[in-house]
């Protein structure tokens, strides 16, 4: 027995156990959730389709709080037609292409380059240390032949202990080779009959900006929006993209503000061979801040154990540890190498991507839009700080976009300025991989654009119901956090607002 029901914002038609009538759940497809109608006739899924030969008298003509849903309903996909309509007919002709000369696509090639011939200076560092250990067993063996009583020992000690501490040397070299990434944010997926106006809008953005359409476009609880490879190096030769977005970036934002951010993440892949050679430059500088930073259960139980065994076994251990962090001191040194290596090239790439991002919307509001983000940024560091806060006290906010929102809406101006100085004050270094805001702003107004896309109002008009998703996506995080908790359990934001401390302004700019 089932109920055959669809869902409201993917259109997937569902059969679900007729015990869950009247429950509400989560689609498995777009993770929206949806109400299971009640069976009156407690029939399956497939004996209530099919129509009754003597249907009552009260079937056959809709009650009139149907027919005022059903009016209510082609209404709202009248006005949803008309807002499609015109929220893409707003751009307004193409904008120009960003030119590229010959010479930066050839420094990108040799940059990327060297980003490789660095891991492979680390593997040929590798090998000479085991051949070291290799060469001691076997050139040295005749040392145990040497000394009579205590000092027979301490020849024995004297030829196993470069043996263990080079064998541990090893392992612990090698062990970053083979480190596993982070793990992975949790994402939804959207689908095109779910979302058709936002789909189309990327279409469209993406036409403009001449880059490949993304094959997938998902959303997270992430401040951020950013467009990649779907299969990582798999996908590095294709066109197989996939779009992220931020809910509370899509919550946060204007829909210019929000165009614009997604020019420049689509302007990236307009860059054809270039972005690719950046992708495997990121990549190189990601790998050498993990396993130069990161710490696993092998680093634990290496100090653990050094710390515990008796010292004069122990002593091994504690060289074995001077040595994984003389080898460290290598790894961070060529991690500085890659990032003064490839700082200019990658801060000329995000330079260019502006560029098209600015050509889209404008110079003046590519300047709102970094100190907007900005301002965003600082309000979700708070919203972090109090959802922990009300974690602690066993209360889980459903929405952290409407907590941020909130929060950034009762911004004092002084917060304001602040912000604005802070921009006004940086300068790039050296070292950086994506230049200061104040020198993007600085470019963007050199170029002086007007933009062909004003549409007016928030970014969140593109999504038929950003509540869910954003709700959704608060639970995705609150699940990464470990905490057990359902869907129906957290608590309306609104219901809370009282309690939320804004008095601390320091916490705000911090």
């Amino acid at each position: 027995m089932s109920i055959t029901t669809q869902c409201p914002d993917c259109a997937a038609k569902l059969n679900v156990a007729d015990k869950l009538a009247g429950k509400r759940g989560k689609c498995p497809k777009c993770g929206a959730m949806i109400t299971i109608p009640k069976n009156p006739t407690g029939q399956g899924g497939d004996e209530q389709a099919a129509p009754s030969a003597n249907p009552p008298a009260d079937a056959k003509k809709p009650s009139s709080r149907h027919r005022n849903a059903a009016r209510t309903t082609q209404s709202r996909k009248r006005q949803s037609d008309s807002v499609d309509k015109t929220l893409l007919d707003a751009f307004e002709g193409n904008i120009a292409p960003v030119r590229r000369k010959p010479t930066y696509t050839l420094a990108t090639l040799l940059v990327t380059c060297v980003m490789i011939v660095l891991p492979l200076l680390y593997v040929a560092l590798i090998m000479l240390t085991g051949f070291a250990v290799y060469y001691h067993t076997v050139n040295h063996a005749s040392m145990l032949e040497y000394g009579r009583g205590r000092a027979k020992i301490m020849v024995f000690l004297a030829y196993v202990a470069p043996l263990a501490i080079g064998a541990i040397l090893v392992l612990f070299m090698i062990k970053p080779l083979f480190a596993r990434p982070a793990r992975q944010i949790q994402r939804r997926s959207l689908t095109r009959g779910g979302e058709p106006l936002l789909f189309a809008f990327v279409d469209r953005i993406c036409a403009i900006v001449r880059a490949p359409t993304p094959k997938r476009i998902d959303v997270d609880y992430e401040l951020n929006a950013s467009a990649s490879f779907r299969r990582g190096l798999l996908s590095i030769l294709g066109s197989d993209l996939v779009l992220t977005i931020g809910m509370p970036m899509a919550a946060g934002l204007t829909l210019r503000q929000f165009a614009g951010v997604l020019a420049h993440e689509f302007g990236h892949f307009s860059q054809g061979i270039g972005m690719r050679l950046t992708y495997v430059v990121r990549n190189v500088n990601t790998w050498f801040a993990r396993v130069v930073y990161e710490r696993d259960e092998w680093d634990e139980w290496l100090e653990e154990t050094a710390a515990e065994i008796d010292i004069r076994i122990g002593w091994i251990l504690y060289l074995s540890q001077l040595c994984v962090w003389f080898t460290r001191r290598i790894l961070w040194l060529l991690m500085w190498i890659g990032h003064g290596v490839s700082g200019f090239m990658l801060r000329q790439m995000e330079f260019d991507a502006d560029r098209y991002e600015t050509r889209l919307v404008g110079s003046e509001t590519f300047a709102d839009t970094s100190l907007r983000i900005r301002e965003l940024g600082a309000a979700y560091n708070l919203t972090q700080q109090t959802v922990m806060g009300f974690l602690s006290q066993h209360k889980f906010p459903d929405d952290i976009t409407r907590v941020m929102t909130k929060i950034v809406a009762e911004f004092p101006p002084d917060v304001r300025q602040q912000i604005q100085k802070s921009i006004e004050s940086e300068k790039n270094g050296l070292f950086d991989t994506h230049p200061c805001d104040n020198a993007r702003i600085a470019s963007a107004r050199r170029e002086n654009a007007a933009g062909i896309f004003h549409a007016p109002g928030p970014a969140s008009n593109l999504f038929r119901n950003l509540d869910n998703l954003a709700q959704g996506v608060t639970w995705d995080l609150y699940r990464a956090m470990g905490a057990q908790i359902n869907p129906q359990e957290m608590d309306r934001v609104d219901r809370l607002w009282d309690e939320f401390d804004l008095a601390s302004n320091e916490s705000v700019t911090a």
